[in-house]
């Protein structure tokens, strides 16, 4: 149609080209800030690493590589950043830990001993 004469508007040509150029900006924008997000937290993991090893020099306790809380001793994370062992199906389930008020903490876990990463 377009070699006998037709406008590519009336065709209906242009507006398919538009709309897949809008998302492809839509798509390059996303990409963009998943990698900004990306790049700031490598940012602060290395931060905090410099923190660490100040620390060690210094004689202090140290705090998480990934968070500012205490990190476990021998180690550079925190409980809530060590891995751990999973169930085999991984299905969660309650934190079988009970607190001080006799009451059952409520985060769900998937973890081998049953206890969430704040109680393991």
């Amino acid at each position: 149609m377009l070699i006998l004469g037709w406008n590519p508007w009336d065709i209906g040509v242009d507006q398919t080209s538009r709309k897949v150029q809008r998302e492809l900006r839509e798509k390059k924008k996303e990409l963009k800030k998943k990698l900004k997000k990306i790049e700031g937290q490598q940012k602060k993991e290395k931060a905090l690493k410099k923190k660490q090893e100040e620390q060690k020099k210094k004689g202090e306790p140290l705090t998480c590589s990934k968070c500012n809380r205490k990190a476990l001793p021998g180690k550079t994370v925190c409980t809530v950043h060590e891995v751990k062992e999973q169930t085999k199906d991984g299905k969660e389930k309650q934190c079988s830990k009970i607190k001080k008020d006799k009451s059952r903490c409520k985060v769900m876990t998937a973890n081998k001993s049953g206890l969430c990463y704040y109680h393991d």
